[in-house]
């Protein structure tokens, strides 16, 4: 090590030293007061209430502080899918409670249900809902609140404003509730040492209702049962998986904005859980409200199932997965492969079953197996197990000759090499040549590219 960089080192070691002690003293000569981190924390909490009011958001007092809330009314005849909210104040609760064997239901008033629905940062132990979501009669009026917290220590004054509404209530309707929004709540309630009466409200919990109800259906997403019980379709909704991003995201920059249309997807699964409360009644009704019920709501789920009444009118069909990156790249090399064997070429010829090869039975009476084994790899035979026999094979028959039939054998077990595994040198470097070779620039061009974006130079 030279002098001249020892010496420079010691400068950078002295500067740094002399700026911390600098600022020990500075530290120490600081006299910070109570009013002084009031303030502070105030300045903080109140930009961040003044842009929520900028929205219609109101406050209420709470015995752990002041409670923030947006609320949304809606009348009886507000129209959500095929039916209106008012059917589900007038529901009737009685078969509920022989459903979910709860005798609290005999005696609840439907129009004094609490429709509860959270929004959390998570799923873990550690989470808490930054948003609770309430649905409540008021009246001829079904009131929709929101009660957030513009930043994190605002969570108790949401959890004591909760508390205070289910106390007035005689019962409580959710959508999974029993696994996650009534044990989330239970865990906050304990860890602010919240009194509440979730112990002892009479319960309903529509998913576990309609998957009694509905046992033939494939899925009981709520999203399912909008679709295909209540005609009801969301438009521009934010997906729930991306709703603890939206607050990772409010936490940073504080815009209002990046909750506002998580509040409205809230607000549409509680209105849905009001109209979906009379649908259901409609399976614990007579036999023939029972069939029709079940019918109109199994049907697009099963469509690919005969209807009983013969008709001809064919079911909607399920919704397509989206392909992912991996997915894309299989089916173009299954198309590429299908062109290749295509336009007067012949198609390659398969392997004879290793009993077959065993007893040296003569190929051409011998049925064929094909060389891409499905079945094994869905018993677990690995992908690379799988890479390594085709390489194997590919470089037997090689040496074997060079005749056209080695040689659509050849091409056969390289294109499946590459839709295992799309980014094999080995394959793609064979089929660049072999394409140049027949004239295909097209397809030579294709892995050619393919080969130059897996090469690491």
């Amino acid at each position: 090590m030279s002098s001249k960089f020892k010496k420079r080192l010691k400068q950078l070691h002295g500067s740094r030293e002399k700026r911390r002690r600098q600022s020990t003293q500075d530290e120490q000569s600081r006299v910070f007061t109570a009013d002084d981190v009031e303030e502070q924390d105030l300045g903080i909490a109140t930009s961040a209430v003044d842009a929520w009011r900028d929205h219609g958001a109101d406050s209420r007092p709470t015995a752990r502080g002041e409670a923030h809330f947006l609320v949304r009314h809606h009348p009886q005849s507000h129209q959500h899918g095929t039916k209106r909210l008012a059917e589900g104040a007038a529901v009737t609760l009685e078969g509920f409670r022989k459903q979910l064997n709860d005798a609290r239901l005999h005696s609840a008033d439907p129009s004094r249900l609490v429709f509860l629905d959270l929004e959390t940062n998570g799923l873990s132990k550690t989470s808490f809902p930054f948003c609770i979501g309430i649905g409540v009669w008021e009246g001829s009026q079904f009131g929709v609140y929101h009660y957030f917290t513009p930043t994190e220590a605002d969570e108790p004054a949401s959890l004591s404003a909760c508390a205070e509404i289910l106390r007035d209530c005689e019962g409580l309707c959710t959508f999974n509730g029993s696994s996650f929004d009534v044990r989330m709540l239970q865990r906050r309630f304990s860890h602010y040492g919240i009194e509440h009466p979730l112990d002892d409200l009479a319960h309903l919990d529509l998913l576990h209702l309609a998957r009694k109800l509905l046992p033939d259906r494939n899925g009981h997403k709520l999203s399912q049962l909008e679709e295909d019980v209540l005609g009801f379709g969301r438009t521009d909704d934010v997906p729930g998986a991306k709703i603890p991003g939206r607050w990772k995201q409010y936490l940073k920059t504080g815009s209002p904005h990046l909750l506002l249309d998580v509040f409205d997807h809230n607000r549409l699964d509680i209105l849905s859980m009001v109209v979906l409360l009379p649908a259901l009644a409609e399976g614990l009704g007579s036999s023939s409200d029972s069939a029709r019920f079940k019918n109109r709501a199994s049907k697009s789920d099963l469509g690919n199932r005969p209807s009983s009444s013969g008709s001809d009118q064919q079911a909607r069909p399920p919704k397509a997965k989206p392909k992912t990156k991996l997915a894309s790249q299989l089916s173009r090399t299954y198309a590429l492969r299908k062109k290749a064997q295509s336009g007067g070429r012949r198609q390659p010829e398969t392997r004879p079953t290793e009993q077959a090869r065993q007893e040296d039975v003569p190929r051409e009476t011998v049925k064929l197996a094909g060389s891409f084994s499905r079945a094994k790899l869905r018993r677990g035979m690995p992908i690379g197990t799988r890479l390594r026999e085709l390489r194997g094979e590919v470089e037997r028959l090689e040496r074997e000759g060079r005749g056209d039939e080695e040689r659509d054998e050849i091409v056969h077990r390289l294109h499946e090499m590459v839709a295992l595994s799309p980014r094999n040198p080995f394959a793609l470097e064979r089929l660049v040549d072999y394409y140049r070779g027949t004239g295909d620039a097209a397809l030579a061009d294709h892995f050619a590219k393919r080969l130059d974006e897996t090469s690491p130079f």
